[in-house]
């Protein structure tokens, strides 16, 4: 094994100064070396919720009429607002469309292509 260097104590407070660019090959050795470490530290789980349990989750999810019916119970505003929101839609496609944006069906607008 080799003999590690002996460092001085001021030498730790600018630890992270890159002097060189051999200082910076190093720097970037170790953090690879690090990184490595840490991957094989790592379990199947650690890679985030396992696909069946989100299937699942999927399948347990309350259907889409439930969910409007709850935020129509919850905020009083959101029918006045989406009744709002569907009589000025044939505004906004106009507007849009007279300023050369194209509107899909979907609401997201995309420049025409001119």
């Amino acid at each position: 094994m080799p003999k590690q260097k002996q460092r001085k104590p001021d030498e730790d407070y600018n630890a992270d100064i890159i002097e060189t660019e051999q200082d910076a090959l190093d720097e970037e050795q170790e953090a690879r070396r690090l990184q490595q470490k840490h991957l094989e530290a790592m379990k199947e789980d650690d890679f985030g919720a396992d696909l069946d349990e989100e299937q699942e989750e999927q399948k347990d999810a309350p259907a889409q009429e439930d969910v409007v019916e709850r935020v129509k119970n919850a905020h009083p505003e959101f029918r006045y607002l989406a009744k709002e929101f569907l009589e000025l839609l044939p505004l906004h496609r106009e507007l849009a469309a007279a300023a050369g944006v194209e509107v899909e069906g979907d609401g997201k607008d995309k420049k025409s292509k001119s």
